[in-house]
């Protein structure tokens, strides 16, 4: 699933021509290849029918990979774009009756009359999307959390950063899904044991690790339970960096 600032005819296309992988996604009508007969003005919305459905193929212009551009009237226009889905196949679900400021909500009311809620036919790509969206939201969600981006000048620092912190929270995930993983490590447990396990790997033999949590606050720490040939400062709390002490201090 993708999000509207990167659903458009060339990403899709690179997808489908690059990966072999099938997208579906919110789209703004605005980007280069998006049909001009799909981008209603907001005076003309008021003039189709409630849950009316307009759709055209389009052709990427760099890899010519074929998509479907759906234009849905729901409590507003929705532009759809999908590499994996037909414009005829439809899903039976209970809708809710939409607000009365919403921006379609003249032709809601003559499509719900006094029901609040009402099972209705929608396009089978609109029904993925609202089951299947939120994952990138979610993955950047848990990136957030344990930010490892630096203040940097050079372009290429924040993309590296950005992989580093994908590739970590990436291998949370599929530790989870695991059949043998018991499921009970949480988020910031696997964070601590993969930075560890990074600082120990380059300094000699790896250690066993236990996670031990402070009884006096809420954090976390990790503490060594044999010998090991990492450096002191190294497995202190003041950090990795070398600290310059006064002669009798």
């Amino acid at each position: 699933m993708i999000r509207t600032y990167g659903g458009s005819p060339s990403v899709t296309g690179r997808l489908r021509h690059d990966l072999q992988m099938g997208a579906c996604g919110t789209a703004c009508p605005s980007s280069a290849g998006f049909p001009p007969e799909l981008k209603i003005p907001k005076q003309d919305i008021g003039k189709y029918k409630y849950h009316a459905l307009k759709a055209r193929t389009v052709k990427d212009s760099l890899f010519s990979q074929l998509a479907g551009a759906h234009l849905w009237f729901d409590n507003a226009p929705v532009t759809i774009l999908s590499t994996v889905h037909d414009f005829e196949s439809q899903q039976e679900r209970q809708r809710k009756h939409p607000g009365k400021k919403s921006t379609n909500a003249k032709k809601a009311r003559e499509a719900f009359g006094d029901l609040q809620e009402k099972q209705m036919m929608i396009p089978l790509c609109i029904d993925d999307y609202n089951h299947n969206m939120g994952g990138v939201d979610i993955a950047d969600q848990l990136r957030s959390y344990y930010d490892t981006q630096l203040t940097s000048f050079r372009t290429w620092w924040p993309m590296l950063f950005w992989a580093f912190d994908s590739m970590v929270t990436n291998a949370y995930f599929i530790y989870q899904d695991m059949p043998q993983s018991s499921n009970t490590i949480t988020h910031t447990e696997c964070r601590l044991q993969c930075a560890w396990g990074l600082i120990l790997a380059g300094s000699g033999p790896i250690c066993t690790l236990q996670i031990v949590q402070s009884t006096k606050a809420k954090s976390t720490q990790s503490n060594i339970k044999q010998d090991t040939s990492l450096h002191l400062y190294r497995s202190c709390d003041r950090g990795h960096h070398p600290v310059h002490l006064e002669e009798g201090k």
